[in-house]
C-alpha cells in the first residue's frame, strides 16, 4: 500500500510500508487493528501508547497492501453485541 502523510500537503511523497511502519505512524493510541491476509485474519493489534504494541515478526514485515476503518461486533455484559470501529489493514 502507499499511504500519504496528510500533515506533508499536497505535494507529499508516496512510499511502501511495511506493516510495523504503518502502524507506528498511522493508528491513534488506543486503536484496534485487525491484520488481514488475503482477506482471512491472521493477528490483532491494540495500539497501547503510541509505538507500543506486539505482534509477529513475519507479520511485521510484510507489505501493506491495503487498508479501511470499519466496525466488529463485541460481545459485552449487555444484552446486544457492541459495534466496536477498528482499522483493517491486508498484507
Amino acid at each position: 500500500m502507499f499511504e500519504t502523510d496528510c500533515n506533508w500537503g499536497a505535494d507529499s511523497i508516496r512510499r511502501e510500508m511495511t506493516v510495523r511502519e504503518f502502524l507506528e505512524s498511522v493508528p491513534a493510541v488506543g486503536e484496534l487493528v485487525v491484520v488481514t491476509r488475503g482477506g482471512w485474519p491472521t493477528c490483532t493489534v491494540h495500539i497501547d501508547s503510541e509505538d507500543c504494541f506486539r505482534m509477529p515478526a513475519d507479520i511485521a514485515h510484510r507489505k501493506v497492501l491495503n487498508s479501511s476503518f470499519g466496525s466488529i461486533k463485541v460481545t459485552t455484559r449487555e444484552p446486544l453485541p457492541m459495534e466496536v470501529p477498528v482499522r483493517f489493514i491486508d498484507c
